[in-house]
């Protein structure tokens, strides 16, 4: 009987030791995903840094997506030689959000910086056929900037903060007008200011 207990005994340290290796590697797995994640989203955010998403822009009949960028950048006053890459819509039907591949990082701050500058334009200001509606020019995230920015922007309505903005790829909240702005780096960040 003895030597049948001694056997259990055995068999469940080797059981606790396997199970407390394998919650090391858990852990170390964990720790390499993290990683892995951070570099692949740093990797996101520097291919998007060029890049601006166009939103309000109707589907013209007579022109097509690059003629209507065209317009609205002789409207906003900003010379437009070599510093349009590549446009296309973000949808199949026409309609969409247009994605601007720019020559530079510069070149998009450039059009941040006007557009803000201009405080807003619309399409009847740029001659664009259709109804009047405004144009809005945003930075290029990722998804999970995205859903960061949107939880930053459900935070300062019900928080009633100043502001909730993304500037070069990073989501910042405004708690009032002496303060300076907060860099919110994750959901975390967020439940410290709740």
């Amino acid at each position: 009987m003895s030597d049948s207990f001694d056997d259990q005994k055995r068999a469940l340290e080797s059981v606790l030791l396997e199970n407390k290796t394998l919650k090391k590697e858990t852990a170390d797995l964990k720790k390499r995903l993290q990683m892995l994640e951070g570099r692949v989203e740093a990797f996101e955010n520097k291919e998007r840094t060029k890049n601006l998403i166009v939103a309000g822009v109707p589907k013209q009949t007579n022109l097509d997506i690059k003629g209507s960028v065209m317009k609205i950048f002789t409207a906003m006053q900003i010379q437009t030689t070599n510093m349009v890459m590549g446009s296309f819509r973000l949808d199949k039907n026409g309609e969409g959000p247009i994605l601007l591949k720019m020559q530079s990082e510069q070149a998009q701050r450039d059009v941040i910086k006007r557009i803000k500058d201009l405080k807003g334009i619309s399409t009847r200001q740029c001659g664009l056929e259709g109804s009047d509606r405004k144009i809005y020019f945003n930075e290029d995230l990722p998804m999970s900037k995205r859903v960061l920015f949107k939880m930053a922007r459900e935070l300062k309505k019900q928080k009633g903060y100043k502001a909730a903005f993304y500037l070069n790829g990073s989501v910042y909240i405004k708690t009032n007008e002496n303060e300076q702005a907060i860099k919110i780096k994750c959901e975390s960040d967020l439940d410290k200011l709740r």
